[in-house]
């Protein structure tokens, strides 16, 4: 996945990324900026999801004097043009109304926006990525997303992996946290081993708000493990007895049974075959007791 944001970050194309809430879509996004040519130029981000419909045209296109009523009496300069020189961000791109998608399209074919009300269009020269954490093609088939705009923005598709899949690089969250926020404390095995063997179903932004936590409340001291289990949501919500697997679990572990079965214990090779890490294959042989 990074290997894929480093390619297109030295071109132009038209960025989608796809993943569940939490996975870092909008670090990733600024990430692609900042490696780009365009890294000078602004960043702009919008939540498409968190505008109210009716006004996520004046939004991203802006309007003159007195378009309508309420307007600012100096108009106002849309995302688009505020993003010139740079790169859009477009986070939950599958809420913008059906109505404003033919405007939206209108803009990446054209490369010029028209603010509402007016006549005069402006050029901009504007990388545009787009995220939801949607499918966004299962948005084309439900009527909720235009087919031809699905093509605009599905140029260069990179799924960000869901924290659960890639519990490898939690160390590595644990310390840019750590050091960002200047928390001089040196987390022992068994509270990592906690953190990594948690499902964590907000992904990233629950780890860091979990960590977050940790750090208020404890300061330098470490954590007690009673201590961090009462921040995991998930866990308390699912206190069922550690024996008892969930659904997702027992799915999991036949699944893992039937590839040690099919490579015949070769773990590099069913970590392959899986998509995952070794080291987080043979943490989850270890889970599920199969070595």
């Amino acid at each position: 996945m990074l290997r894929s944001c480093s390619k297109v970050a030295k071109t132009d194309a038209t960025v989608y990324l796809s993943g569940e809430t939490g996975t870092g879509k909008e670090l990733i996004a600024r990430a692609i900026h900042q490696n780009s040519l365009r890294k000078d130029g602004p960043f702009v981000a919008v939540n498409c999801g968190a505008v109210p419909k009716e006004l996520i045209g004046s939004e991203l296109f802006g309007y003159v004097e007195g378009a309508f009523t309420g307007a600012k009496r100096t108009g106002y300069m849309g995302k688009f043009v505020q993003a010139h020189g740079g790169t859009l961000f477009l986070d939950e791109i599958g809420e913008i109304p059906l109505e404003m998608q033919v405007a939206l399209l209108r803009v990446l074919q054209e490369r010029e926006v028209v603010p509402i009300g007016g006549t005069k269009p402006i050029s901009v020269d504007v990388r545009v990525i787009t995220a939801t954490h949607r499918d966004l093609y299962e948005l084309v088939k439900e009527g909720k997303l235009r087919e031809d705009l699905f093509y605009r923005l599905h140029v260069y598709p990179i799924k960000l992996p869901a924290l659960r899949e890639r519990k490898e690089d939690i160390p590595f969250f644990v310390d840019y946290y750590c050091r960002k926020n200047g928390w001089n404390v040196c987390l022992p095995n068994s509270v990592m081993n906690l953190l990594m063997d948690y499902y964590w179903p907000g992904n990233i932004r629950e780890l860091f708000n979990v960590l977050e936590r940790m750090r208020i409340e404890y300061g330098e001291a470490v954590p007690p493990i009673s201590g961090i289990k009462s921040m995991l949501v998930a866990l308390k919500n699912d206190e069922k007895g550690r024996g008892e697997l969930t659904y997702r679990e027992q799915v999991e572990k036949e699944q893992m049974m039937n590839m040690l079965e099919e490579t015949k214990g070769n773990i590099s090779k069913m970590a392959e075959l899986l998509g995952i890490s070794r080291s987080t294959c043979y943490r989850k042989l270890k889970k599920y007791k199969l070595i």
